[in-house]
């Protein structure tokens, strides 16, 4: 079968759980608590709805506080920050998570046909834990790359490459799952087969794509592999 020969790789924010926005308001949040009293450190910057589509959204919040402070706050820090900020962000949106609309049952149907699936995320371990814990999607990926296992985040294809390695899949026939700017630019980047999930953007900024869909409702896995290039 041609699904035993394919691989599947899912960004987590934005396409496992619609959450892209609680991260938004997180990162506000972060530049009204420090902005006032590090302005020479932030070197100006200001949080724009912009700003973070094309600088934060995608990133490791490691390489985001280092395009921020630079070397003038410690490396300690910035660690202790992202880690208020990211703890900030999992309080206010525990009550609403649940996996994106029919994304279970495409999970389940690709388990069936033995489509090995990895998920790649620059959201830190701690956020993994807690987004696979809440949804009970953690049996379906049998590898996990997170913002501690990669030196390079998006939109360098390091991430996507790596996954396609641990589940020996090559990359030709590999289908990478993204829902921002800088994820789809890591796919493209890493000659995968994208679907764009569009539920943070639109079509019309995430350019390059082979499908695009606002969620996995009504998307079965033989549709899916109709579309593809595989």
């Amino acid at each position: 079968m041609v699904q035993n020969k394919i691989a599947f790789i899912f960004d987590m924010d934005g396409v496992v759980i619609d959450n892209i926005a609680w991260h938004r308001r997180a990162w506000r949040e972060f530049f009204k608590w420090h902005e006032k009293d590090f302005v020479d450190e932030m070197q100006g910057k200001k949080f724009t709805d912009d700003y973070f589509d094309n600088q934060i959204n995608g990133r490791r919040g490691e390489e985001v506080m280092q395009r921020l402070f630079g070397r003038s706050v410690t490396q300690k820090q910035m660690t202790r920050w992202d880690g208020e900020r990211e703890a900030w962000y999992r309080k206010t949106y525990a009550p609403h998570i649940k996996p994106l609309p029919g994304l279970t049952k495409f999970l389940e149907e690709a388990r069936l046909a033995k489509i090995p699936m990895a998920l790649a995320t620059s959201a830190p371990p701690e956020n993994v834990r807690f987004v696979l814990s809440k949804t009970k999607l953690r049996k379906y990926f049998s590898r996990i790359i997170d913002a501690a296992g990669i030196k390079r985040g998006k939109p360098h294809p390091d991430m996507f490459l790596k996954a396609a390695r641990m589940l020996k899949i090559p990359t030709k026939r590999s289908v990478v799952f993204e829902d921002a700017i800088l994820g789809v630019q890591a796919g493209l980047s890493a000659k995968m087969q994208v679907v764009a999930i569009t539920t943070t953007y639109t079509k019309k900024l995430l350019p390059g794509a082979q499908i695009y869909t606002k969620n996995f409702s009504g998307y079965s896995l033989k549709k899916l592999l109709r579309h593809l290039d595989l």
